[in-house]
């Protein structure tokens, strides 16, 4: 009877604690536009924490050796726009110009595209979907119009977070480990151990992932800038940015990526040659990147199901948006860790 009313107390602990941490998951949640930034600067931090333990190896203090990586992240960042905006800006510009050209493009491939169907399907209504597509290209440009306030009141926020997220990553790469040793210094002796190993496992888990995903990243900028300069598509250095970026979302990433490359192809002179190898440069990309990038950036630091990752994507997606599948991977994983840990140390071990 004592067994049993102990194993009862231990689980209802554990479930307590993961109620504990759900409800502190729906406040950040609920409160999303604050903290943001600090979410954003605690991503950076995970990344570039080892290269402040580097320096603080070659016998530089943490608080210089924080400064000096900072002075290298600005000097990086003024020979990258020195060297790269003007490229972005005229791909852009260019872009912008180009957009009705565009979509006349596009909608005379489509019409021609209609008017193939319906000499298969007689029944087709031509008229309605004529209709319903000139609807559609002729908002265009009132639905841009219309999101321009939307697009400053986020420019806004954008620009809020550039002086927060430095901020807060200063310190959180200067005062990590302090902040660390704060909380388990409250910890009570009979959980030392079993908060200590949490710490590592958690960090293990979002520290790996994030550092995996960000170098991943990179290399898939790098593979698919090459694949488009090879088939001559326009705004190759602006569409590999953007499939490097959306490549951070597992499964759907790929795909999403390619999207503003092949609408790109459509408008241009051969469409069908340039998709097609879009096509194959995705393909290829894709399988470099999970025969060798992904086990050597990521390894094991996330072991799921396929269907759960999907599953985790769509629902943060639901909550949070684009923010919402970046993250969702790191935080089930880091749920799942803590579990394990918690289960570990709570029931088998019935501290």
């Amino acid at each position: 009877m004592t067994s049993t009313v102990s194993t009862i107390l231990k689980w209802l602990k554990l479930v307590l604690v993961f109620a504990v941490i759900i409800a502190g998951l729906w406040i950040v949640y609920q409160y999303t536009n604050l903290f943001m930034p600090f979410l954003i600067a605690l991503i950076f931090a995970y990344f570039l924490n080892p290269v402040v333990d580097f320096f603080e190896s070659r016998g530089f203090s943490r608080l210089w050796s924080v400064i000096i990586l900072f002075l290298i992240i600005g000097l990086a960042l003024v020979i990258s726009i020195y060297s790269l905006f003007p490229v972005i800006k005229e791909q852009i510009s260019v872009l912008k110009e180009n957009i009705p050209s565009y979509l006349d493009r596009i909608r005379t491939i489509v019409l021609n595209f209609i008017e193939s169907l319906s000499s298969i399907m007689p029944g087709l209504p031509l008229e309605k979907l004529t209709a319903q597509l000139e609807n559609n290209v002729n908002s265009f440009g009132p639905f841009l119009a219309s999101q321009m306030p939307a697009i400053v009141t986020s420019s806004l926020t954008a620009l809020g977070m550039l002086i927060i997220v430095p901020f807060a990553l200063f310190f959180f790469l200067k005062d990590g480990r302090e902040m660390k040793k704060s909380i388990i210094a409250i910890v009570p002796n009979r959980y030392f151990e079993m908060v200590l190993t949490l710490l590592y496992e958690v960090n293990w888990q979002i520290g790996g992932y994030i550092r995996g995903r960000i170098n991943e990243g990179i290399w898939i900028v790098i593979l698919t800038l090459l694949g488009y300069y090879i088939v001559h598509l326009k705004y190759a250095f602006l569409l590999a940015v953007i499939a490097g970026v959306l490549n951070i979302i597992p499964y759907l990433g790929p795909v999403l990526g390619a999207i503003p490359a092949v609408i790109i192809a459509m408008a241009g002179p051969n469409p069908v040659n340039l998709v097609i190898g879009i096509a194959v440069i995705t393909v290829v990309v894709q399988a470099i990147d999970n025969v060798l990038i992904v086990p050597l950036a990521i390894g094991k630091c996330v072991d799921m199901h396929p269907l759960v990752v999907l599953l985790a994507i769509l629902g943060g997606a639901q909550l949070m948006g684009i923010i919402g599948m970046l993250l969702a991977i790191p935080l089930l994983g880091s749920l799942i860790v803590i579990f394990k840990v918690l289960y570990k140390h709570l029931i088998q071990y019935r501290i």
